[in-house]
């Protein structure tokens, strides 16, 4: 009589799990391009658009730690100027995105192309279009974590 066990097919291989850099930025990218998506959507439907995760938070008064859902920090990319037309700008981490040659803003015009623009974006990411854009901007990211880290500890 065979075991459940035994009825499995089992093998050896390993699950890769390593990401190149390049591929952890573009990642990082989709997330928040995905995310300025699903607001952009909400804001059209009318509806408020938030967020929340969970956080550890200690408690000031018994010194316990807890988890609690709080409102996650969001920063929309967009906004609509005193022509009427939308713009936006994307960041990876604190620095903005240089798309064109001294060029950070993308004019999208009417509100309802944001998202079709999004997903433009995105499928650029996607191409690999923009892996020259966030290598740069994540080697001017990590000098600034460098600079400040060497200020802290010379003080």
């Amino acid at each position: 009589m065979a075991t459940i066990l035994q009825t499995l097919k089992v093998s050896s291989v390993q699950r890769k799990v390593d990401r190149s850099p390049t591929q952890h930025r573009r990642d990082r990218l989709l997330n928040i391009i995905a995310e300025q998506m699903d607001a952009a959507t909400a804001h059209a439907g009318g509806k408020p658009y938030a967020v929340t995760i969970n956080r550890k938070v200690l408690n000031k008064f018994t010194g316990e730690k807890t988890t609690m859902n709080v409102p996650k920090r969001f920063r929309q990319c967009w906004w609509t100027a005193d022509d009427g037309k939308t713009y936006m700008q994307l960041r990876y981490g604190t620095k903005l995105l240089e798309i064109a040659k001294g060029k950070t803003t993308i004019e999208v015009g009417e509100f309802a192309k944001l998202v079709p623009t999004l997903e433009l974006i995105r499928d650029a990411v996607l191409l690999g279009e923009f892996d020259d854009l966030l290598t740069s901007a994540s080697s001017r990211l990590a000098a600034q974590l460098r600079a400040r880290r060497k200020d802290k500890a010379d003080a």
